[in-house]
Formats: structure tokens, C-alpha cells, sequence
């Protein structure tokens, strides 16, 4: 199956972690590469390869940022000459949430789709995406916001590609942890860091998706945590106390938040480095299973600290080997001139008494010499017949 994708949006955005893993899940579904999609702020440039694209691809991917969103869905529908109808799912959700206060229009372009189109209402009904099949092709938009688009791919897109082809695409969260650790993969190697985890509940899925990063057990430790005083244990003093436990460079701590509503989990991700904690709270769509929540909150974890521990103003000065204790001193230059001056004296000392130790004038000689009697010094020469 060929399939081609296109992105609606900002031109100067990043969108290298989205566009990575959609195309990544659909070249898994179609068993051929997929080709990187591009970007579009302009509606007519897209249009343009969508009427390519109709020629010879068996699926065309239209994703879109929420800031044109609306506008595609209507170019777009309007160029494949679709009729149009409204959702009562969409709108049903709409009215539901208590998010936003749309207007009349507002509503009307929200819940407009295409006839005989499977729509993917989302919770609030804002943005969402549908498939339609016209003549032999499928056609979908899709929302491309991060809360938007992993949900619908997952709840929606996957298992439809799965009724309607009889392709088993899998668990869609997987492609996008593969691509997390692929990224922490990297950043580890390059910076050669080491990472100490606090152990608090959420700790156990870390280490199961750890299991996709490369070389994991040889960069990570999990260090104990005291769950009998969690309410007294904030996010980063256990990251702090993970870190300086066992010396590493970095410590990580993720404890579960105080649910805002019911049905609603939120996780505070703390990432240290002894001086200097990001910290971020991730909460979960009104609608996301627990499961898929977790899964995106690790790979979250992976790409936060895989651009914590590569920003050089968070980096760990290391040194060749071990880490020095605190309290070793720095030998200087003074010191060793001291050093050098104390061995030439001693040689001197040494070749003296070795040769001239029946000498009873030598000792005397000798000090006055060292003191700094330079009257007496032309006595040196004596001592050393």
C-alpha cells in the first residue's frame, strides 16, 4: 500500500518528533518506506501535492495544526468536491466540554464532515480528523497538536486501518517510545552520562521501556525510595537525593500529582543535575486510558532528559577516571618549584656527606651555606675537595 502524508502548519516549526513517528507507524503499516512529509503554511502549495498524490497513492495523510486546522478541512473538502454533513458525536462533545465557548460558526465548521465519512471525535470535538474513501483511495485528516494526534491515532486511525484492511498495525504507543529511546539512545552515547532514578511507583514502567534504549543497564541506576514519607519527598529532592546517593551525573524522579478531576492522572517529571532542576507536569486527556497515558509519559521522560543532559548549560564537568573527593588538593606551580628546589638541596646534602663526612668542619659549612651565609660561601668549594 503506498501512502503519502503532508502537514499542514508552521514552516519554521519543529516538527521533527511528530513527523518521525507517524511516518515511521505508517511505513510498519504500508511495508514500504513512507516518505518524510512536507511542510505547508499555504493551503494552495499543499493542495497542489494532494492532486499529485490522488494520481498513483493508495492512502493520502493530511495532518494539520490547530491554527489551520479549519481551514484545510474546508479547502480540502471543497477541492474533492465532498458533500458535507455534521456530526452529532462531535458536537454532542462539544457541548459537553467545559473547555471553551464557541461561537455559532465556530460550531458549524467543527462539526462539518464529509458524507459517509468515519469521523474521529475527540473529547472536547475540537479538531477532529476523519477518513473518507473516494474511488480507490483513502483520505484522512488528522489533527497534528501533540494531545490531539497521539489519541487519535491510537483510539481511532490504527483500528480503523485494521477493520477496513485487515492489517494488524499493533499498539501505536510503541512507535512512539521506540522513537523516545532511539533519541535518548543517542544523547547518552554523545554525552557518555550517567542517570540515577528514584524508585517511586511510576519507576517500573521507566525500566520496561528502558529496555529499548541502547546499552540502558550501563548508563542508569534506580536508587531506593522511601515510600513511607512520599507526601514528605517533593519530586526533586528525590532526584536530588537519587543523584548524590550514588554520585552520578544525574538524577530523575516521577511521582504521581494530585488528581485535578476524576478519570484525570498527572505525573511531575523532575530532572536534576545537583544545581539546576527542569521540571514538568503531564496530565492526561479527560478520555486516555491510563495505559496509553503511562506509555506517553515515558516517552516524554526519555525526550526530556535526552535534551536536559545535551543543553550545555546543564553539562557535568567529569574528569579522566573517578570523580575526585572534595577534599583533594590541587598541587600548583609554587609547590612544585618548592618540590624541585628541596631535591636539588638534598643531592647536595646527599654527595656531601657521602664524600667528605670525615670532614670536621663540614656541618658547620654545611648550614651556614644553606642559610644564606653568602660570606662563608666560598668555603663550598673546600668542602667538596
Amino acid at each position: 500500500m503506498k501512502i503519502d502524508m503532508l502537514i499542514y502548519g508552521d514552516e519554521s516549526a519543529d516538527y521533527s518528533k511528530r513527523a518521525t513517528i507517524v511516518r515511521n507507524a505508517f511505513t510498519s503499516i504500508s511495508n514500504t518506506e513512507v516518505k518524510y512529509p512536507n511542510v505547508y503554511s499555504r493551503l494552495s502549495l499543499g493542495l497542489k501535492e494532494i492532486e499529485s498524490a490522488v494520481k498513483n497513492s493508495d492512502m493520502i495523510v493530511i495532518f494539520a495544526d490547530d491554527n489551520i486546522f479549519l481551514r484545510a478541512k474546508e479547502a480540502i473538502c471543497r477541492s474533492f468536491s465532498f458533500q458535507m454533513t455534521h456530526s452529532d458525536a462531535v458536537l454532542n462533545n462539544i457541548k459537553a466540554s467545559s473547555l471553551t465557548t464557541l461561537s455559532r460558526d465556530d460550531i458549524e465548521k467543527h462539526t462539518a464532515f464529509p458524507k459517509n465519512s468515519t469521523v474521529f471525535p475527540l473529547y472536547d470535538g475540537l479538531y477532529s480528523g476523519f477518513a473518507i474513501h473516494s474511488a480507490k483511495q483513502c483520505i484522512m485528516l488528522l489533527p497534528f497538536s501533540d494531545e490531539r494526534l497521539f489519541p487519535t491515532m491510537k483510539k481511532y486511525v490504527f483500528p480503523y486501518i485494521q477493520r477496513v484492511y485487515s492489517i494488524h498495525p499493533g499498539n501505536f504507543y510503541n512507535h512512539v517510545i521506540a522513537y523516545s529511546a532511539s533519541v535518548l539512545s543517542n544523547a547518552l552515547k554523545k554525552t557518555k552520562s550517567t542517570i540515577s532514578i528514584a524508585n517511586t511507583p511510576f519507576c517500573r514502567y521507566i525500566a520496561h521501556s528502558g529496555k529499548k534504549v541502547d546499552d540502558w543497564n550501563s548508563y542508569v541506576n534506580y536508587a531506593p525510595y522511601d515510600k513511607k514519607h512520599a507526601d514528605r519527598n517533593t519530586s526533586e529532592l528525590s532526584a536530588n537525593q537519587a543523584r548524590d546517593n550514588y554520585n552520578y551525573d544525574y538524577g530523575i524522579s516521577v511521582i504521581e500529582s494530585p488528581k485535578k478531576s476524576e478519570g484525570v492522572f498527572s505525573y511531575l517529571i523532575t530532572i536534576t543535575n545537583g544545581k539546576k532542576a527542569t521540571l514538568r507536569n503531564i496530565s492526561s486527556l479527560p478520555d486516555e486510558s491510563r495505559d496509553d497515558f503511562i506509555d506517553y509519559v515515558v516517552s516524554e521522560l526519555f525526550l526530556m532528559t535526552a535534551e536536559y543532559i545535551t543543553d550545555p548549560r546543564n553539562k557535568i564537568r567529569k574528569s579522566s577516571g573517578k570523580k575526585k573527593p572534595k577534599n583533594q588538593k590541587m598541587i600548583t606551580g609554587p609547590m612544585i618549584i618548592l618540590f624541585i628546589l628541596l631535591f636539588i638541596i638534598a643531592f647536595i646534602a646527599t654527595y656531601i656527606i657521602t664524600k667528605q663526612i670525615d670532614n670536621p668542619n663540614y656541618f658547620s659549612t654545611l648550614i651556614k651555606y644553606i642559610t644564606g651565609n653568602m660570606q662563608k660561601a666560598s668555603v663550598l668549594p673546600e668542602l667538596l675537595r
